[in-house]
């Protein structure tokens, strides 16, 4: 798996699922971009595996939709 490594130290009690969103928001904006996407990848590769490191497929759909 990725290089990313999670830090277990901090622990942040609140009050309720606003609050815990909020700290969560801050956690990650306080981080660089390169950090969230190592983050991002790490959790990628836990869910999904070796398809994590392919690459997305592009998928094109036309639709015709008629005037009213």
């Amino acid at each position: 798996m990725g290089e990313f490594a999670f830090q277990k130290v901090n622990l942040e009690v609140v009050n309720s699922f606003a609050e815990a969103d909020e700290a969560d928001r801050q956690y990650w904006w306080s981080r660089t971009p390169e950090e969230r996407m190592r983050a991002l990848q790490y959790l990628r590769e836990l869910n999904y595996g070796d398809l994590a490191r392919s690459k997305l497929q592009r998928v094109f759909e036309y639709t015709r939709i008629e005037p009213r």
